[in-house]
């Protein structure tokens, strides 16, 4: 069973812990109200009598703490015995000069003097009056909002059940607050319109008896208005690449009549790849495939609503005319991974107004588009106007929820996918309860949320893990109860480490913020400090949470702190980060600090890029190999220079495939600079390779979900996270520098084949047996803090190298390293044991360090290997000539009886040499066969019975002068016990070998 505690304690002001939340939710958020009304409503607090537990109070947040069905400012009867008297008025004292909610009667958040007036008011009353009881059982609760968060006034709600319309008890007030009371546990649709703006449709299964629940209902602006006037056929665009050929004599207005006159038309794509647009997708991701009676579960690719009017009347197609509409796509890939191309055929879908189910009507064919943010848009013919969708079917599996907890309280769970444009339909559960089961799509992770609306007023949420399913399965999660006390606040839609939060956006292109408290909570108020929010965005708090709405109109990097106070007086805060750049929308900028040769690696999944250096000239790449074709481009400024490029994709952003920095020849520096969280736009990438010398900063989590391979090894790269956040599919991961990841080993994703960890950010511990199985490289070194223990016998079967300089102990014998290893490296307190004739024979790099005990004959070593290290109590025999000719690097430590003729040392290559224990390497005879031009390191240390004699010393010596190239730091150390010194014959030869930068140490 999956189950995450999505809280954590937190500080009073001053104090963060760690919050690691990745959730992308964006269609629900708490207003400032908790019910209205359409009835009666005496005191005018938008909530109707029905309902209101203060009916002659105002007192929109209706709370009640004692929950005795009587809100607090009309409630003074502490004691519950159904009179304010004196024994309540000490009870209230005792509150005084507190911010209690269960004192404060005038609802300011404060129990004050006005408080006190409100108290003498009530004494000898009883408490109430409270709601009248109808036949309503459970409330939807709401607030209309656009795209940027704004609030929309002037809407509609009609309420359907079974695509009839039905009576209900609905109030919009002009806050765009809103509310519906319904029969408990029933479906329904809610069709919210607004003048401008497109039809929405929100199917809704209504809480359970006396429950409520809270959404967001997001309405789109409709296009541009498009008279048409002329007769006969024509052809409207709009934005994206959305289309329309039509007749025009092919209208009738709603009692079948010829249409006669000027035409109205709008155009409305909605965007579902952006989460502020893909919030106001109509109707439910359940759509009814033809030839099906059942709907099944569907996931978009671009939706666009085309609605034609004369006179403010909805006009439509005549029975047996046709159209051709053209709808841009926004996703390129279908659920498996594949690339969707020009020529597939895809089905098209229109939306039942009145149910909010999609019906599919025949099939588009996928066509090319320079005005489609992917280069890809759909063409059909469709016979009626509404909204038109390219869906496809998704693969799904099902999860069942339970919400833990004691509280009474009402849980609308949301699930979300990550690459897919999908949500599950809104269902609700009482705390302690379980859902039935609910379809989620396949192969993708899916975060289960629930936003807990409680009976006595406070609010919460509380999320998962992600989950990612196989067709078929079914999945449990249990989402822990919430808890009380000091607050602690979250973001949506971008979950944050540290309390840090990084947006990036476009002029004009609206990323809405939603705080959200993981505490229980009865009122919050959020307030900007330490900065200012771009220019065209504004915080408002709505009961317990908080938005940031409106659509940034500035560019620039704003820095500002959210902080979240409670009714008790706790605060938390959230410090953002929020780029605006004025550049197109199918663009990307990216800083670098100063250069003067800038390389960039770029790979497009179609189309093509133009990098704009901002110096005067422009690159353009085509990607002729869209099987996976990845370029490297250079550029040279005149002189060195900081700023920034500009790539534009010519078929928008998700059609970026690689990027990264290059430097082919070692003179390029890239020096990106920036933030990665501004690379979440670029929705299909695949890598990220950036290992210049730039400062990258940063999370993981804020990184595109479409990665499988994530490179950021730079010396002063800061990218850092967590290894349950990592995304399922993820194969590569190479952070160095500052950066790193905390975590336990057990927790990474399955599929990896290569982990690469150097950075100083890393913290994880774990078992050799944990590693992922796919595993074929793992680097874990010792700058940051890896713990690692375990037996060789457990590495990953097909492992090709193994690099661990960490705290470490690992055990086992050399007979089982994977015959697949051609690397092995392991550093600190091992305990390793065997022979060197049992290594693999495909292994070229063996080191240990600790207390081994290796044993063999240097005969049996295999001729790929060229570096071998061994630290230890090891017992290493044979003659030195038989070792390897392509052998670079020797070094043996320990209690090994080595001998022979140094002379007749055939490799040649050789660049260390380093040599203890009992060995006897007792002659360097007068015709070398060795010829080391590489040496750096020649140490023969300790010794046997025997040694060189002076002679050998001096011919050796001499030798070595002779063939030996110039080195750094290079060393001949001769000091066995047994050799003897050189003569004065051989002075020449240490003064020529210390000339080429060797110390000479012999004995």
């Amino acid at each position: 069973m999956f189950s995450h505690d999505s809280f954590m304690p937190k500080r009073q002001r001053n104090f963060l812990s760690n919050l690691c939340l990745l959730v992308f939710i964006l269609c629900f958020s708490l207003p400032a109200f908790s019910l209205a009304a359409v009835a009666s409503d005496t005191d005018g607090d938008g909530i109707p009598d029905t309902h209101d537990n203060c009916r002659e109070v105002i007192n929109p947040n209706q709370l009640d703490s004692d929950r005795d069905g009587f809100g607090n400012v009309c409630d003074a009867d502490y004691d519950n015995n159904n009179i304010v008297n004196m024994d309540d008025f000490d009870i209230f004292l005792l509150k005084f000069e507190s911010k209690d909610p269960a004192a404060d009667l005038n609802g300011d958040s404060e129990v004050d003097i006005a408080d006190l007036s409100a108290f003498y008011a009530l004494i000898n009353t009883t408490p109430g009056p409270g709601a009248l009881q109808t036949e309503f059982e459970s409330g939807i609760l709401g607030r209309v909002v656009d795209i940027a968060g704004v609030v929309v006034a002037d809407s509609t709600i009609t309420v359907y059940q079974t695509g009839e319309p039905v009576t209900a008890d609905v109030d919009i007030d002009s806050d765009g607050a809103f509310s519906v009371f319904l029969p408990a546990e029933e479906s329904f649709s809610l069709n919210v319109s607004a003048p401008g703006y497109s039809t929405q449709v929100v199917p809704i299964l209504s809480p359970p008896a006396d429950g409520q629940v809270v959404i967001t209902v997001t309405l789109i602006k409709r296009g541009e208005v498009m008279v048409i006037s002329d007769p006969g056929v024509t052809t409207q665009s709009a934005a994206a690449g959305a289309g329309v050929t039509f007749d025009k004599a092919d209208f009738v207005d709603s009692n079948g009549q010829p249409v006669e006159g000027n035409i109205e038309l709008t155009i409305t794509p909605v965007n579902v790849a952006k989460p502020a647009s893909m919030a106001a997708f109509p109707g439910s991701f359940s759509g009814l495939a033809e030839g099906e009676d059942e709907p099944s579960q569907i996931f978009s690719l671009g939706t666009v609503e085309y609605h034609f009017s004369q006179n403010g009347e909805t006009v439509n197609l005549a029975p047996g005319a046709s159209a051709e509409v053209l709808l841009p796509m926004y996703a390129t890939h279908y659920q498996d991974g594949s690339d969707i191309a020009v020529g597939h055929t895809i089905p098209i879908w229109y939306l039942n107004e009145s149910t909010g189910i999609w019906q599919q009507e025949g099939t588009g064919e996928v066509v090319a588009s320079e005005d489609s943010l992917t280069g890809l848009a759909l063409r059909a013919t469709v016979h009626h106007f509404s909204w038109w969708n390219v869906d496809l079917i998704a693969s799904t599996a099902y999860v069942k929820v339970t919400v833990l907890g004691d509280t009474v309280g009402t849980a609308d769970i949301v699930a979300t996918a990550k690459r897919l444009s999908w949500k599950n339909a809104t269902t609700t559960v009482r705390v302690g309860g379980t859902t039935d089961a609910l379809p989620i799509p396949t192969g993708t992770p899916v975060q289960i949320s629930a936003f807990i609306r409680y009976d006595d007023g406070s609010y919460a949420i509380v999320t998962s893990e992600s989950i990612t399913a196989e067709i078929g399965q079914l999945l449990t999660v249990a989402l822990k109860a919430v808890t009380t006390g000091a607050i602690n606040i979250t973001s949506i839609p971008v979950g944050v480490i540290d309390d840090q939060l990084d947006i990036y956006t476009v002029t004009d292109q609206p990323v809405p913020i939603e705080f959200i408290p993981l505490t229980r909570e009865d009122s919050v108020i959020y307030v900007v400090v330490e900065g200012e929010l771009p220019d065209g965005l504004t915080l408002e708090s709505n009961g317990q949470t908080g938005r940031i709405t409106g659509n940034p109109s500035v560019p620039g990097t704003y820095h500002f702190e959210v902080v979240a106070t409670d009714s008790d007086g706790y605060e938390d805060a959230i410090s953002v980060t929020y780029v605006v750049e004025n550049i197109s929308e199918k663009s990307i900028n990216l800083p670098f600090s100063k250069t003067s040769k800038f390389g960039v690696l770029l790979g497009l999944h179609s189309g093509q890029a133009t990098i704009n250096w901002n110096d005067g000239s422009d690159v353009d790449v085509v990607n002729t190999d869209l099987g996976g074709g990845t370029y490297g481009i250079v550029h040279e400024y005149a002189s060195p220079i900081a700023g920034s490029i500009t790539i534009t994709f010519s078929n928008g952003l998700n059609a970026a495939k690689n990027l990264g920095s290059y430097n082919p020849g070692g003179d390029a520096r890239p020096m990106f600079s920036f933030d990665v969280s501004r690379l979440a736009v670029l929705a299909n990438l695949e890598t990220v390779n950036f290992s210049g010398n730039g400062s990258l900063t940063g999370t993981l989590q804020s990184l595109p979900d479409s990665l499988i391979g994530i490179t950021f090894t730079g010396p002063e790269s800061h990218v850092v996270g967590t290894i349950e956040t990592l995304n399922p599919q993820l194969k590569t991961l190479q952070l160095g520098g500052y950066g790193g990841i905390t975590g336990a080993i057990k927790d990474l994703p399955r599929g990896f084949t290569t982990l690469y960890l150097g950075g100083r950010g890393t913290d994880i511990t774990g078992d050799i047996s944990e590693l992922p199985g796919s595993l074929q490289y793992v680097y874990l070194q010792g700058n940051g803090k890896v713990s690692l223990t375990g037996d060789i016998a457990d590495l990953p079967a097909h492992i090709q190298t193994v690099f661990l300089q960490t705290d470490q102990n690992i055990v086992g014998n050399i007979a089982d390293i994977p015959d697949s290893v051609t690397g092995f490296y392991v550093s600190n307190s091992n305990t390793i044991t065997g022979n060197i004739a049992n290594l693999p024979s495909g292994l070229g790099y063996f080191s240990v360090a600790g207390e081994n005990t290796i044993s063999g004959n240097l005969a049996d070593i295999g001729p790929k290997v060229y570096s071998l290290y061994v630290y230890g109590n090891n017992t290493i025999t044979g003659n030195i000539a038989s070792l390897p000719e392509g052998i670079r690097s020797v070094v043996l430590q320990g209690k090994n009886t080595v001998y022979g003729d140094l002379a007749q040392l055939r490799a040649n290559d050789i660049h260390t040499l380093y040599l203890t224990g009992a060995n006897t390497v007792d002659v360097f005879s007068e015709l070398p066969v060795w010829v080391p031009h590489n040496l750096n390191h020649l140490i023969l240390g300790q010794g046997g019975s025997s040694g060189f004699d002076a002679d050998e010393v001096d011919r050796f010596l001499n030798y070595l002068s002779n063939t030996v190239p110039d080195v750094k730091d290079g060393r001949v150390y001769i000091y066995r016990t047994h050799d003897a010194s050189p003569t004065t014959a051989a002075d020449e030869a240490i003064s020529r070998l210390e000339g080429k930068g060797f110390t000479v140490l012999t004995r």
